[in-house]
């Protein structure tokens, strides 16, 4: 049997080998992070070492689910008998006349009330009183309901001779209408507080208590309803503007109101 002799190198080949195998330990200590003097160099991108460990995230934690059960009890209906009083018309009741029940309403004292805070303001303004009175005040608001029987695109058109409106144009003209408007006041504003001011509607609210104090007289019905409607308007009264989708006045006022079959 022949035996395989160990390789023989010659003297170049021996110094190219050492050559090679102290390059790569140069490379080895190079490339050591225990050295004292090593420092990770920063990643380009974003400036942090490469070495430092980042945090974990967070392990989501599972909620519970709630489980629900479904249970038999007695059923106890609420009490549902009408304990309102019940209307019952005299056997000689006479209708009286529309006017007469929009004064329940709209009573004299409401309408002296605006007759005493316009004439005043109205001095305030511009040194002389408006001189208004009850009547002219029933006047505006009697065309204001015409108007709204018979609409037009702006509120001078009811006086054009091409579009005039006897039922509002043959009340008052339309400088004194006008007038009345840019004066017409329901409290004093000096007198206001910084409080009341607070209030969207506080230079209505004083008339618009009384208001629903005459409306609180009306015996309620037995079925009744209590929904938002929403009063057209498009003005630049905006505190109270609302503009809501899908209704069929999107732009408004909105408002509750509580309705009954009569």
């Amino acid at each position: 049997m022949s035996s395989s002799l160990p390789k023989k190198f010659t003297a170049q080949e021996v110094l190219d080998i050492l050559e090679v195998i102290d390059y790569n330990e140069s490379d080895l200590e190079n490339d050591s992070t225990d050295d004292e003097d090593y420092e990770p160099e920063p990643d380009k991108e974003t400036g942090t070492k490469t070495s430092v460990l980042l945090n974990p995230l967070p392990m989501k934690k599972n909620k519970k689910k709630k489980v629900y059960e479904w249970t038999k009890d007695n059923f106890n209906p609420p009490d549902s008998v009408f304990r309102g009083k019940v209307l019952e018309l005299p056997e000689n009741y006479e209708v009286q006349s529309p006017m007469h029940y929009f004064k329940n309403f709209l009573m004299d004292d409401m309408l002296e009330l605006i007759v005493k805070f316009t004439n005043e303001y109205s001095v305030e303004k511009s040194g002389k009183s408006i001189d208004t009175n009850k009547k002219e005040i029933e006047q505006i608001i009697g065309m204001f309901l015409r108007m709204g029987l018979a609409k037009m695109p702006g509120v001078k058109c009811y006086w054009e001779t091409d579009t005039r409106y006897d039922p509002v144009a043959g009340v008052m003209s339309r400088n004194r209408f006008q007038s009345l408007l840019s004066n017409l006041h329901f409290v004093n504003n000096n007198l206001a507080t910084n409080e009341e001011k607070s209030d969207k509607l506080w230079k209505i609210r004083p008339w618009l208590k009384l208001f629903r104090n005459n409306c609180l007289k009306v015996i309620a019905h037995e079925n009744n309803s209590i929904d938002e409607m929403m009063i057209p308007f498009k003005g630049k009264f905006s505190k109270l503007k609302q503009f809501i989708k899908g209704k069929p006045h999107p732009w408004g006022i909105k408002v509750w109101a509580r309705t009954s079959s009569a």
